[in-house]
């Protein structure tokens, strides 16, 4: 029997979509989800809490916040008389080179108690499965602003 070459390209058409979700060689699923993303469970630490320089004014403590967040985030929500700051959702995966938009973090700010002599951080993670988004925190992230907070606004 033989197949019409209009018939074969068409039956090749067709079949190309479906291997475009299959795994890659080596049996690694195309697109997982970041390393640094962990689900939320009862066990979960989803934040930070750091000390505050002894001394450092409201106005100082905030403007270090916010000059913190804006060199590498957009801030989507402040405000400065609660000591509150959130940057917007941003992707903050790659694949290959281009923003993977499944995964979305933002980092949450806020100060502590009357002198805010502590800063809450926390920085919530979202993973896209479906339509559904899965809650999560970025483990990686949360570290390294919580680290890079503490050599700012802590003690010396």
């Amino acid at each position: 029997m033989r197949i019409d070459h209009r018939l074969g390209l068409s039956l090749l058409l067709v079949a190309l979509p479906a291997c475009a979700s299959l795994p890659r060689v080596g049996g690694n699923p195309v697109g997982g989800t970041p390393a640094s993303f962990e689900r939320l469970g009862n066990e979960a630490q989803l934040s930070r809490t750091i000390q505050v320089r002894a001394g450092m004014s409201r106005a100082v403590a905030w403007r270090t916040l916010t000059e913190y967040l804006s060199q590498r985030h957009t801030i989507a929500v402040q405000d400065q008389n609660g000591g509150f700051a959130m940057t917007a959702w941003e992707a903050s995966a790659m694949r290959e080179g281009v923003p993977d938009l499944r995964y979305r973090t933002r980092i949450i700010a806020h100060f502590i108690g009357e002198d805010w002599p502590q800063l809450y951080v926390r920085v919530d993670a979202g993973w896209k499965e479906g339509d559904q988004w899965q809650v999560g925190v970025d483990r990686q992230l949360l570290d390294r602003v919580a680290a890079e907070l503490q050599t700012v606004l802590g003690p010396r």
